[in-house]
């Protein structure tokens, strides 16, 4: 018994300690594994130290990476051509996977590409147009390959919403000329070979495009190339208009991309929504020198209907360029920050409620128009006309008089018949002035005597030839002193 005892202890102990070693070596194994993965952390952000000659032969450039990245190439002799120009800092450092970006735009530059052999450091290098088909990495739609940004990948992407051909119609203008676009119809799946930086490009593009329409509403894919502006400025305008657009009291479905590399725009909508959205980008497309791009909403006037006068006023050049937007009653202006203010500003003063009023710009030939405007201002006013005393037209009077000093112009806003009584008076008023000084036009109130007399009378003793004491007449065209009747406010106009 004595024996069987101890026996049965020593074999007790034995298993303790064997389960106590298994326990240790389970420890170490779930302990070290982490540790693994920090190191290989740490190795890829280690950063190594590269010294390159200004000129090099493209083999010893890939022994340099292979030596500082500890990875193994394979090569045939006959891809190894020709020698490059690099210009870098001497010993600059850089990490692994910046190097590996480096090593690809170099091979990329010489028509070559790296397939790398799953789970291994050996890479392939090879002509882009073999290395597309060889050994590829194949994932689906929501999973992910690991592989380095130059290496090349397949990528099964289904689409779901968008018309499969017309998707890849889309794409194949910002497609690399290495890799491959193809469509699978079976399965409704395009099929994208590429370098892996490209092909994460190309998904997130599709993402965005491969979008439900509305019921019985077809969206098509449209890129639409920017030629004069930054397509950023483009982009910004556009849907600043159309995402604020309602129409039958829903507002307009519409998708815009910007693709950068082309200077382009993605287009996502129905046909009329998109032949609107590229009418109005080839209209503000313009070549503009320093210009910023203004949109200015109407209260009162049609946008369309002012363009030709502001267009007058500040013609057509390379630095301005004025374009309405019927559907939201605007005008987008493309001119640099002063020009644009004084668009604005003039914008302002001719949108007023105008009823049955038009707009007639009416140059002068002799008067100035800042000096001409407060007169008639003053003489069409809405409290003069009433009776009651001199005063300024009012946003809602029914004749409103502006100067526009860059053409020495009036801009007569008034019904017919009251237009054609300021012409009448301009023409009166806009007559060659004296050479004696500059000269002044006044409005003097009669309070006892009829203003068409004391006109006359004045007339008469101002006149050229009688002031000369020669006799009696009218006043000359080049007269220094010019009296003018105004009945509706008996008052005379001097001009001298």
């Amino acid at each position: 018994m004595i024996l069987f005892f101890n026996f049965s202890s020593l074999l007790l102990r034995k298993l303790q300690l064997l389960s106590g070693i298994m326990f240790l070596c389970l420890l170490l194994i779930l302990i070290s594994r982490p540790l693994e993965l920090e190191a290989a952390k740490e190795n890829s952000r280690t950063k190594v130290s590269i010294n390159l000659p200004q000129t090099i032969i493209l083999k010893e450039f890939i022994k340099i990476i292979s030596e500082k990245t500890g990875t193994v190439f394979v090569y045939e002799e006959k891809n190894m051509r020709g020698q490059m120009s690099i210009t870098a800092p001497r010993n600059f450092k850089v990490t692994v996977e910046d190097a590996f970006f480096f090593f690809e735009k170099i091979l990329a530059s010489q028509g070559l590409a790296m397939v790398r052999k799953k789970g291994s450091k050996v890479v392939e290098i090879l002509p882009a147009a073999d290395a597309r088909f060889s050994r590829l990495p194949i994932s689906k739609d929501g999973q992910k390959v690991s592989a380095k940004g130059g290496n090349y990948v397949m990528r099964l992407i289904p689409i779901l919403h968008a018309d499969l051909k017309g998707i890849q119609s889309t794409l194949q203008p910002i497609f690399s000329k290495t890799g491959a676009l193809l469509v699978y119809e079976p399965m409704n799946m395009l099929i994208v070979i590429d370098v892996e930086s490209n092909v994460s490009r190309i998904v997130e593009l599709i993402d965005m495009l491969d979008t439900s329409a509305p019921e019985a509403v077809e969206q098509i894919v449209t890129l639409q190339q920017i030629i004069h502006n930054d397509v950023t400025e483009i982009h910004k305008t556009v849907s600043e208009l159309f995402s604020n657009l309602v129409r039958n009291g829903k507002p307009t479905k519409f998708k815009l991309l910007i693709e950068a590399r082309l200077n382009s725009l993605f287009i996502v909508a129905n046909r009329e929504t998109t032949d609107e959205i590229i009418e109005l980008i080839e209209k503000v497309d313009v070549p503009v020198e320093g210009a910023k791009t203004t949109i200015h909403e109407l209260k009162y006037s049609a946008a369309a209907k002012l363009v030709p006068l502001i267009t007058t006023v500040f013609p057509k050049t390379a630095s301005i360029k004025i374009v309405p937007f019927t559907p939201f009653n605007a005008l987008i202006i493309i001119a640099n920050p002063v020009t644009t203010q004084q668009i604005i500003d003039l914008v302002d003063q001719l949108d007023i409620p105008r009823g049955n009023r038009q707009i007639m710009l009416k140059q002068l030939q002799y008067a100035s128009a800042t000096t001409l405007a407060p007169l008639l201002s003053k003489i069409f006013a809405d409290k003069v006309v009433a009776g009651k005393g001199e005063g300024e037209t009012a946003a809602g009077s029914p004749v409103k008089i502006i100067a526009e000093p860059r053409l020495n112009a009036l801009i007569i806003i008034a019904d017919r018949l009251a237009t054609d009584k300021v012409l009448q008076l301009i023409a009166k008023l806009d007559s060659e002035q004296g050479t004696s000084g500059e000269t002044q036009l006044k409005l003097i109130p009669l309070k006892n005597t009829s203003a068409k007399r004391m006109a006359n009378l004045l007339t008469k003793i101002f006149v050229d030839r009688v002031v000369a004491g020669k006799a009696e007449g009218n006043t000359a065209k080049a007269s220094p002193v010019k009296i003018i009747e105004e009945e509706r406010l008996n008052s005379l106009i001097i001009i001298a």
